[in-house]
């Protein structure tokens, strides 16, 4: 039962990474745009 908790454990760590890659995806993107918008 030990492997499967930290086997669980792994999985809650995960997620949360994967939020924070999709969070500086879109600060990334934010620049982006705003750059687009001065050019204009």
């Amino acid at each position: 039962s030990t492997p499967q908790k930290q086997t669980i454990r792994r999985q809650n760590l995960q997620p949360p990474d994967l939020q924070r890659a999709d969070e500086s995806s879109t600060e990334e993107n934010l620049p982006d745009c705003d750059s687009t918008i001065g050019d204009v």
